[in-house]
């Protein structure tokens, strides 16, 4: 299949990822991300206030967050 999976997309992903950019990419609010973030939920860096996101280690723990179907 030729399908790109969102995992994929966000490890093709160029540079550092900003709450908002990832944020559209799940499909979630900024505010559950920030969230996720201040909990330790999703791997992130952290400079001062700012947050970014590594686009290899979001994909690995997107990829981990996968719920197999039922047989």
């Amino acid at each position: 299949t030729d399908q790109i999976d969102i995992a994929d997309t966000i490890e093709q992903w160029g540079e550092a990822l900003t709450v908002p950019a990832l944020a559209k990419l799940l499909g979630m609010s900024r505010t559950t991300l920030w969230e996720m973030a201040s909990n330790r939920l999703i791997p992130h860096y952290k400079f001062g206030r700012m947050i970014r996101f590594d686009p290899v280690h979001v994909a690995e723990w997107v990829r981990a967050q996968a719920i197999p179907m039922a047989a």
